[in-house]
């Protein structure tokens, strides 16, 4: 049971990338028990293909949230409640382009021409998460159902309203409280839509026209939302971003933190007791704790790629080398900065290969590794002893 209960309600929130879902899948994670809550990402293989699954079967899962294609009618799912935020389309994608080049170590620069990079300037993301449709080209009609779905979520929030959205969520799930102290994931280097030639601002929106449409009916669905609780938000706007900057707000941003702290601590210890019995040859226990691991993992967003990287780390000791690669490669090529673990994926990867008798293949993997982390003393003695 949670601290702060919201466990009689089951929520499905779309994360739409940057629009500050971080902190709103922290702020919804801390009313739920690590047991009934989901998180997953799209963008990352093998989990694409059971989204419309996981969001048609809520028998043990109350919160599921992360950024997925929105593959199922809203009002199919009778007892589940919609909620997402939107942001104004030309600011989000420049977020994302920052975050983008941040992420992979590169200088922040006001680009030059949109069409130079295609893939940092994704198009019309929220449109496509809503209708469903991450590939081809959009049309009309994916933009009508794009709509459609939006029309039936039970909140729609903006980025730009942050503070009025959550306390519109207060009244609407009757909650205690709802402050969050400082915003997660922010893009620490920022381009201001201002200092964009005005050629560049006409590129991004061009490539963003259906997201304006989206934007646009998410504004007016938030005004009539705000319009049943305008007096009441107006009162309360002030003092909510006084206390939410002061102590209330540091109070719940560290409780977020520490709760945050203890589940991973709960499912990391899983895993090294799955570990633990694999290698002792204790099969039967390890896939136990293994399994229990993985069951309570897919709720902590952060650590995804640590609680894989585990996962696979299990299955490797339990002989499964199949399903140890695949979930090994997965980290390798993940897309965050995680150097640390993408050069242990690769050591391991080497390491199988190895054993496999593929030389050739664990060289690749071991130089890969150093390519992550120069001074790994394992893969530096596996090509010593390749002659690599």
């Amino acid at each position: 049971m949670s601290f702060y209960s919201l466990e009689g309600e089951k929520i499905v929130f779309l994360h739409l990338p940057k629009v500050g879902g971080t902190t709103l899948k922290a702020f919804f994670s801390k009313f739920y028990s690590l047991e009934d809550i989901i998180h997953f990402n799209c963008f990352i293989p093998k989990i694409y293909d059971f989204t419309k699954t996981l969001l048609k079967d809520f028998k043990y899962k109350k919160l599921i949230m992360g950024h997925f294609p929105l593959l199922v009618d809203p009002s199919s799912l009778k007892d589940a409640k919609f909620i997402t935020f939107l942001r104004e389309p030309v600011k989000r994608s420049l977020s994302w382009y920052c975050f983008s080049l941040v992420s992979q170590g590169v200088d922040v620069a006001p680009p030059k021409d949109v069409r130079e990079n295609p893939e940092l300037w994704p198009d019309n993301i929220q449109t496509r998460l809503l209708c469903g449709k991450l590939e081809g080209t959009l049309s009309e009609a994916d933009l009508e159902r794009a709509k459609r779905n939006l029309s039936q979520f039970f909140f729609v929030g903006l980025t730009e309203r942050f503070d009025e959205s959550l306390l519109i969520l207060q009244k609407l799930l009757n909650l205690r409280e709802v402050y969050y102290g400082v915003k997660r994931n922010v893009t620490k280097v920022t381009i201001p839509v201002g200092d964009l030639p005005k050629e560049v601002l006409k590129q991004i929106e061009e490539i963003n026209g259906y997201d304006t449409e989206i934007y646009n009916l998410a504004r007016k669905l938030f005004n009539e939302r705000f319009k049943e609780y305008k007096d009441e938000i107006l009162a309360e706007l002030s003092e909510f971003r006084e206390n939410n900057q002061g102590m209330l707000g540091w109070l719940a941003s560290s409780y977020l933190d520490l709760l945050n702290r203890v589940r991973c601590a709960r499912v990391s210890f899983l895993f090294s007791l799955a570990k633990r019995f694999a290698e002792d040859g204790k099969g039967e226990e390890a896939l136990a704790f293994l399994r229990k691991g993985i069951y309570l993992s897919w709720g902590i967003h952060v650590n995804g790629p640590l609680f894989l990287y585990n996962e696979a780390s299990v299955w490797e000791s339990l002989g499964e080398l199949e399903k140890a690669k695949g979930i090994f490669r997965i980290v390798a090529d993940h897309p965050w900065r995680i150097d640390a673990l993408k050069g242990g994926a690769c050591y391991h990867l080497g390491c199988i290969a190895l054993r496999e008798g593929d030389k050739a293949l664990a060289k690749e993997y071991l130089q890969r590794c150093l390519s992550f982390e120069p001074n790994h003393e394992g893969a530096k003695r596996l090509l010593i002893e390749l002659g690599g």
